[in-house]
């Protein structure tokens, strides 16, 4: 299968235009998009650069005492803001607490209390307006006479927004709040330039933007490792367009959920140390997720989450020279839960496919582990299902798959979650023309 930038037919409308994927993610966020150019095919562009943003949006908020947000994203991790954070009594929302909630099992998951005066969709719809204002910077200042190209295509912008596998009808449309209305009309016509795509079904275009399984045209699963929605699905590739093969599926045990064991287990271990209070156990936590959590890949191999300086020690929980050290068994059993429900899903996802599924992919910000990655591949091999994942940014893959979605269409057929009707069983006799009759 050639990749999707090689078979895009270029865009066929008659006037500039600009499509906007936004993926908000519980931790990190990501935005692309692509000026559609009539005659010319579309080429696909990530935010990389605004506001201090490198590859991806962290999908954090800071609130004032009257509700306004004063800070988001790369900026509300700066030193400067956490201070004043502190000394004005702001209150900090994230995206994994906030985004609207949905009737799904939460696997335990507590989710933080809102801010205050504020639902679950307008935080949500905050950090959309934060995103799009961040993109029209972008976009002004890394394009050629940036000004000019933002008034041509500012009153017909194309919004793409995904969601994971379990959001309903409902949950679609509360998304998308008054926020967005400042931007389009509130019209029929408005709202027809917004669209929708799961997770899954905009890893599966990402993936094939890369060029997915080029030697491989087989029942793919694709399985979206975010940060608490792995989610999956089941295509058939062929040479023509694709077809879902079964349901898409969504649970809660996705990179998130390893944090907050770390937070638990760090609890539980530092107790008796003067490293054991409320602060040091939330700085030891985050600074395990930006660096033990992403590296980590042999569990026979000692661990060490650096936090301090050299002078923090204590030898009794096993800190030394600013650094806790951690077994490699300690920090599997972290991981073990997830990995446990990423492969029951896979499996479900093989047995509704009668096991024609040979391969696996890993999309998403936690498929980046190489200690999750090494897992799947070591426990799917008995079913001989390979495993792979992009050889780019994975993190990126769901807001570059979105336009891909948008551009390429490569979904000719979905499976329906449910179905409902009434089981009619009566024996056929031959010799009654009445049945005759209905069978015809």
């Amino acid at each position: 299968m050639k990749p999707a930038s090689g078979t895009r037919k270029p865009y066929i409308g008659t006037a500039r235009s600009l499509v906007l994927a936004l993926d908000v993610g519980t931790t990190f966020s990501g935005v692309s998009y692509a000026i559609l150019e009539p005659g010319e095919v579309p080429k696909i562009h990530g935010v990389t650069r605004a506001r201090r943003w490198k590859s991806k949006i962290p999908s954090i908020m800071y609130y004032d005492k009257l509700g306004h947000m004063v800070a988001a994203g790369a900026e509300a991790e700066n030193a400067s803001i956490v201070a004043e954070a502190e000394d004005e009594n702001w209150v900090k929302a994230e995206l994994s607490a906030c985004a609207p909630r949905m009737k799904l099992k939460m696997n335990g998951m507590r989710l933080a209390p809102l801010p205050r005066h504020k639902t679950a969709v307008d935080v949500f719809g905050d950090f959309l307006a934060y995103l799009f204002r961040c993109t029209h910077s972008f976009i002004v200042d890394t394009h050629a006479n940036g000004h000019a190209l933002w008034d041509a295509v500012k009153n017909d912008i194309q919004f793409v927004l995904s969601h994971p596998n379990g959001w309903e009808a409902h949950s679609r449309r509360r998304c998308v709040t008054r926020r967005i209305w400042r931007v389009i009309p509130d019209t029929d016509e408005g709202k027809a330039r917004i669209r929708f795509v799961t997770e899954g079904e905009a890893s599966l275009h990402a993936c094939v933007l890369n060029g997915l399984a080029a030697d491989v045209l087989s029942v793919e699963t694709l399985l979206d490792m975010v940060s608490s929605l792995p989610t999956r699905e089941e295509v058939r590739l062929t040479s023509a367009p694709m077809r879902y093969g079964a349901s898409t599926a969504c649970v809660f045990a996705g990179s998130v959920f390893v944090s907050r064991r770390a937070r638990l287990f760090f609890e539980e271990k530092l107790k008796t140390s003067k490293y054991g209070t409320p602060d040091s156990l939330d700085h030891i936590a985050k600074r395990f997720d930006e660096t033990t959590k992403r590296l980590f890949r042999d569990n026979k191999e000692l661990q060490f989450v650096p936090f301090g300086s050299p002078l923090d020690r204590d030898m009794t929980v096993g800190i030394r020279g600013g650094q806790l050290k951690l077994t490699g068994a300690e920090v599997a059993a972290l991981f073990e839960p997830s990995i446990e429900a990423a492969i029951a899903s896979i499996k479900s996802q093989i047995d509704a496919s009668a096991g024609v599924v040979k391969s696996v992919w890993l999309v998403g910000g936690f498929a980046a582990s190489p200690w999750l990655f090494s897992q799947l591949q070591e426990r799917l091999a008995p079913l001989h299902v390979t495993v792979s994942r992009p050889d780019t940014q994975t993190s990126k893959a769901v807001a570059d798959g979105a336009i891909g979605f948008y551009c390429d269409h490569h979904v000719s057929a979905r499976m329906s979650k449910f179905m409902y009707g009434v089981e009619y069983l009566r024996e056929f006799d031959a010799n009654n023309e009445g049945t005759c009759c209905e069978a015809a």
